[in-house]
């Protein structure tokens, strides 16, 4: 019975850790490039968003700005992992057609 409870404590530490998120938001993704709001990702080290409503294009380099032909299209009820803190931060959205689109984003640290 020793041995049982040492190698399923053994199993239990070698599994990746379990991140719970840490927060929530709904942005608004209009025709002006929009990033998220860094108050409440803070130190969020990855994000899982979805588009609703609309199709956007997004970047997420920080460089280049989407417009209604730059970025990759993302279209509503698609989903988006942004894997790192560099990716939230240069998350940058641009609604492709006249509806608003609305984006929903957990964070997790």
């Amino acid at each position: 019975m020793k041995r049982l409870l040492i190698i399923i404590t053994l199993v239990l530490l070698s599994l990746p850790a379990i991140s719970w998120s840490q927060g929530y938001e709904a942005v608004t993704i209009t025709s002006a490039s929009k990033a998220l709001t860094q108050t409440t990702y803070l130190r969020s080290r990855s994000a899982l968003c979805r588009v609703e409503t609309a199709p956007i294009r997004y970047t997420v380099n920080g460089t280049t700005v989407p417009t209604a032909l730059v970025g990759i299209v993302l279209y509503p009820l698609e989903w988006i992992i942004l894997e790192n803190t560099d990716q939230i931060r240069n998350f940058r959205g641009f609604a492709t057609t006249a509806t608003d689109a609305s984006l929903k984003c957990f964070y997790f640290e």
